[in-house]
């Protein structure tokens, strides 16, 4: 019997210093409710706005872990800045790999559910 599966798809731009790329990705974590999966756009929504305060190109201020720890998609990493490129997700966290020098997140959404097999 199979189950009904959410997952949240990614487009960003990537690239290097003479090119941008747009991808699109999932998060590799699936949502067995269109809840879960819409609390994860939240999140998402959350830590960008905040990414993007603390390093676009009119950032006045960098943030730090003191600044952001109360926030439910923060996620402390080994260094001060480690929270940049990670969401909180339950008892871990998923790398948001649309953060980054050369990335920008365009669209966070809910892919369509897809039925998944259950394997033996």
């Amino acid at each position: 019997m199979g189950q009904q599966v959410f997952e949240v798809e990614i487009e960003y731009e990537t690239g290097d210093s003479f090119n941008t790329y747009q991808r699109v990705e999932t998060l590799g974590t699936s949502f067995t409710t269109i809840e879960e999966a819409e609390e994860m756009l939240d999140l998402i929504k959350g830590h960008y706005h905040a990414y993007e305060d603390s390093n676009g190109w009119n950032s006045r201020k960098r943030l730090r872990w003191e600044d952001i720890k109360e926030e439910l998609w923060a996620s402390k990493g080994s260094h001060e800045d480690s929270w940049e490129y990670r969401i909180a997700w339950k008892d871990s966290h998923i790398d948001a790999f649309w953060c980054g020098y050369f990335e920008r997140l365009l669209s966070a959404s809910i892919v369509k559910p897809q039925l998944r097999r259950d394997e033996y």
